[in-house]
């Protein structure tokens, strides 16, 4: 879907916040689950492994600060 890194930001936000809402149950075992995302929006000019790469690094900085985190690159 085409949208604005804002919009992105905020559905990456909305899909962390589901997943960590959600509760799941294996054999009576309840499960919780995490989700650390990374944003990045293609720039002009730019190639689409160069924005993937900066996604992954947003990514990574979230986990390194805590995890269970949307950061935007």
């Amino acid at each position: 879907r085409d949208c604005d890194l804002d919009q992105a930001a905020d559905m990456a936000e909305s899909i962390r916040r589901r997943i960590e809402n959600s509760i799941f149950s294996e054999s009576g075992v309840v499960l919780s689950y995490h989700v650390s995302i990374g944003v990045a929006a293609l720039e002009p000019d730019e190639t689409v492994s160069s924005a993937l790469m900066r996604a992954a690094k947003a990514l990574y900085r979230a986990k390194e600060v805590g995890r269970n985190r949307v950061f935007v690159a």
